[in-house]
């Protein structure tokens, strides 16, 4: 009798709210069935869904299906001629922990080490069936020592003859418990992103398989409820209970992958290959490992389990639907490791190893770039605001950077970290360009990975511009520094002041009574300006290096013609030349008040005693050159506390902002 496959009415409902199979006589054959064993698989899988209606649906739901009996006796006897003796160290067993379909689990303590552990035996009622699930558990396990698999600590006899293992006690969850509890994730191990966390637990749930495979061996029942998670995170595969060799049948106790035929594993997680009638390799594995990527994206089993035609038709096309907002790489991994083609998935767990650490790497990276959003968000509207807050700005640029940098570390192609790195920059260094900082802008600018070059050539023209201004800043401050030629101009001083000063001495104590006049007047005016000449000939680097020299050499270069006129006006208008001598104070006094206006503010105090000079000698003509020589004298004081001192002139550079 053929079987017709139909979604008629349900006997129960699974998580989903699936309905059931029923399976009625075929009244058309099926010109292509999906298997060539079609309707053995179709028979158990119809055993198999029918535990449905018995129990918790999700129980059921991930129920393995063991392989028919039937070839236990060479296992059975393989094993009692390698059963442990009476001298076995003794257990003492605890409380039942779980029971299956098969088998039992109960707490157990190992005396002489003081160690719990778990003993795992087989129910009297499934004697045969379990028995091989039992012993291929221990002997699979038993080679496999690796920090993601549960150790086998011993396996024995029971006093009724039935095989028992002692295991590690894991104190943990199954990861089904665990893998979509988003609170209690964060509770217990701190892990604020769900995909994450479960993709490093498929990792280490890989690194198993990795090593069960280069050790021979195929596990074929890779489900989140296989794998245990400990208080402190550790992760263990377990239930090795339908394990094949993947090596000769004849080298190993487990039996051979490439003769095992049979439909076996658990349904909604089963490769099309393992429906029965083809041999099995490592690849299956790695469909089930797709599988659990399938149910960490979705939360669910990658096969639908509502009847028995779409229960087929998904193991057979291995398509299952995914969230259209899954990452599109992790996508493709699921696709390809979960391809019904074997030539077309992962040739071993080490390629889909290295397709999942890629992922990871990639997916941290734009995580990094996610969080660098936010910052940048706000330095652009910053940037924006009217009073732009400085430090402000250099804060948030560096948490961008930060941010964007540390995502391309960990993942050089990620372009859009690149890019918005980049923007940063960019607002980064028209903001510095506003505040007049190229050379900052210059440094921004050497970080863009694609450059814009007219941004370049602002930024030249800028550094262009700073330098000439700077050059024309240090040529002016150079030209104001009026400590340069001090010593040049306290020697002029000293040396005019002391040649005026003692002229008007000889005069008032030797010439006393001698009358001047003009051509004497003339004469001595032209000796000053020949001496005044040969000084400033002699010190012309120095009264020729910056801008106060200069000022002070023609305010000087004046007074002599302005004597000249001075004289040649008096004499015009029939002035006694003594008078005239007189009114040569009051000029002093004039240019006196000239440099402390354009040079130095302390020269004031000079005009002030040239001024009192004149007005003595104006009232006491006959004490004008000890009047003369007075002035003279806070000429030559004036003159060194100015050279000699700190000093503001106006030649000052205005400070800039």
């Amino acid at each position: 009798m053929e079987l017709e496959l139909c979604p008629g009415a349900c006997h129960s409902r699974d998580k989903r709210g699936s309905s059931c199979l029923n399976v009625h006589p075929r009244r058309t054959p099926d010109p292509t069935p999906l298997t060539t064993n079609f309707a053995d698989a179709a028979t158990q899988l119809d055993a198999w869904l029918s535990t449905l209606d018995a129990g918790s649906a999700v129980t059921a739901s991930r129920v393995t299906q063991m392989p028919k009996p039937g070839t236990l006796e060479p296992l059975l006897q393989a094993f009692s001629g390698k059963a442990p003796g009476a001298t076995a160290a003794p257990v003492k067993v605890g409380e039942l922990i779980a029971e299956g379909g098969m088998g039992t689990v109960h707490f157990a303590e190992q005396e002489a080490l003081g160690r719990a552990v778990v003993i795992k035996t087989m129910r009297e009622d499934f004697a045969l069936s379990a028995a091989e699930h039992i012993l291929r558990e221990a002997w699979a396990t038993g080679a496999l020592e690796h920090p993601n698999i549960v150790p086998v600590h011993d396996i024995r006899v029971s006093d009724d003859g039935a095989p028992m293992i002692v295991l590690k006690r894991i104190e943990g969850d199954s990861w089904t418990k665990l893998m979509h509890d988003e609170e209690r994730l964060r509770e217990s191990f701190a892990a604020h992103d769900c995909l994450t966390w479960n993709l490093n637990i498929l990792a280490q749930v890989l690194q198993a398989v990795r090593f069960a495979h280069s050790r021979g061996i195929l596990h074929r029942d890779l489900k989140p409820d296989n794998v245990m998670i400990g208080a402190y995170g550790e992760v263990y595969l377990v239930d090795w209970g339908i394990a094949l060799s993947l090596g000769e049948e004849s080298t190993s106790p487990l039996p051979s992958a490439s003769a095992s035929t049979e439909m076996c594993g658990t349904p909604c997680y089963m490769a099309p290959e393992m429906l029965g009638g083809v041999a099995l390799d490592a690849r299956t594995d790695i469909y089930l490992i797709g599988g659990l990527l399938c149910e960490i994206l979705t939360g669910m089993p990658p096969h639908r389990t509502g009847c028995l035609a779409d229960l087929m038709e998904d193991i057979h096309t291995s398509t299952p639907d995914l969230p259209e907002d899954a990452p599109p790489a992790l996508v493709a991994i699921i696709r390809r490791a979960m391809a019904p083609d074997r030539a077309d998935r992962f040739q071993d767990a080490s390629a889909l190893a290295n397709a999942l650490q890629g992922f990871q790497q990639t997916r941290g990276s734009q995580l990094l770039a996610d969080q660098a959003e936010a910052p940048l968000r706000d330095l652009l509207a910053c940037l924006a605001a009217d009073n732009v807050d400085q430090q402000e700005v250099y804060r948030l640029f560096g948490a961008v950077r930060f941010g964007y940098e540390t995502a391309v570390n960990a993942w050089p192609e990620n372009k859009r970290a690149a890019t918005d790195l980049d923007r940063a920059r960019v607002a980064l260094i028209e903001y510095e360009l506003s505040q007049q900082h190229p050379e900052a802008a210059k440094a921004l600018f050497r970080d863009i990975k694609t450059p814009d070059p007219k941004l370049g050539e602002r930024i030249a023209d800028a550094i262009e511009s700073r330098r000439l201004e700077e050059e024309e800043l240090a040529r002016f401050r150079d030209d104001s520094d009026v400590r340069f030629g001090t010593r040049t101009r306290i020697a002029l001083t000293l040396i005019l002041g002391g040649l005026w000063s003692g002229l008007a001495l000889l005069k008032h104590y030797y010439f006393d009574g001698v009358a001047p006049s003009y051509p004497e007047l003339f004469a001595v005016t032209g000796f000053f300006a020949a001496v005044v000449l040969g000084l400033f000939y002699w010190a012309r680097r120095s009264m020729r290096r910056t801008e106060m020299n200069r000022r002070i050499s023609r305010l000087v270069l004046i007074v002599l013609p302005a004597h000249v006129v001075l004289f040649t006006g008096a004499q015009v208008m029939g002035m006694p030349p003594a008078t005239a001598e007189i009114f040569n104070m009051l000029l002093w006094a004039i240019v006196a008040m000239a440099g402390a206006a354009t040079l130095d503010a302390r020269f004031w105090p000079l005009a002030l005693a040239y001024a009192a000079t004149f007005v003595y000698a104006a009232s006491h003509p006959e004490h004008r050159y000890l009047a003369m020589a007075a002035g003279t004298l806070a000429f030559v004081i004036v003159g060194l506390v100015v050279w000699n001192g700190p000093t503001k002139t106006s030649l000052d550079a205005p400070s800039k902002s």
